[in-house]
């Protein structure tokens, strides 16, 4: 049993040393350096275009299917988690029996 917890401890070190170095990257990210620096104006017109066709299609039927998707994704993931939490339960009983 000594075995498996150092090695699942070993393991999640690993796994956050690596996690950590991820954040650290994403936290700085890498600025070209150049002699000169220009900005160029940034087109939002299609995204006010989209927003304001999304508002003019905005019926009661779109919102029952809106409702409808979020209610299918709630009850699958639910599910899953439902299923995760079996899953987990049943191997660390498993572990303590000395089965696995």
């Amino acid at each position: 049993m000594k075995k498996i917890k150092n090695f699942f401890k070993q393991a999640f070190a690993k796994v956050k040393k690596s996690a950590d170095k991820i954040v650290m990257m994403a936290a700085f990210p890498l600025v070209p350096m150049t002699a000169e620096t220009t900005t160029t104006p940034v087109d939002v017109s299609g995204l006010v275009e989209s927003i304001k066709g999304f508002f003019s299609d905005f019926t009661v039927s779109n919102l029952v299917i809106i409702i409808g998707a979020a209610l299918a994704l709630s009850v699958v993931l639910f599910l899953f988690w439902f299923a995760y939490r079996f899953i987990k339960r049943a191997v660390v009983k498993a572990l303590k029996r000395g089965t696995i």
